[in-house]
C-alpha cells in the first residue's frame, strides 16, 4: 500500500494551482502549505509537491510517469 507521493517541481505555485484543480477531481485539497512544499489529501496529507529550484527536467525517455485517474461523472 502506498501511502503518500511526492513531487519535485520547479515552480511551487504554478504545480500548486494545476494539482489543486487536478486532484479535486479525486476529492483531494490543499492541507499543508510550507515555504517549501504543499501537501495535498482528503484526511491527511496523501500527494505532495516540493519545490527543487535546481533540478533539471525529466527527459521524455526517462521512464517516469504518473497517472490520476477520476471517475467521471
Amino acid at each position: 500500500m502506498i501511502d503518500h507521493i511526492s513531487v519535485g517541481v520547479s515552480d511551487l505555485e504554478r504545480a500548486a494551482k494545476f494539482y489543486k484543480a487536478t486532484l479535486a477531481t479525486l476529492g483531494l485539497t490543499r492541507l499543508v502549505t510550507r515555504p517549501r512544499t504543499v501537501g495535498f489529501g482528503k484526511a491527511y496529507p496523501e500527494f505532495w509537491i516540493n519545490l527543487r529550484e535546481g533540478m533539471p527536467r525529466v527527459g521524455p525517455e526517462s521512464g517516469v510517469h504518473i497517472c490520476l485517474r477520476a471517475k467521471t461523472v
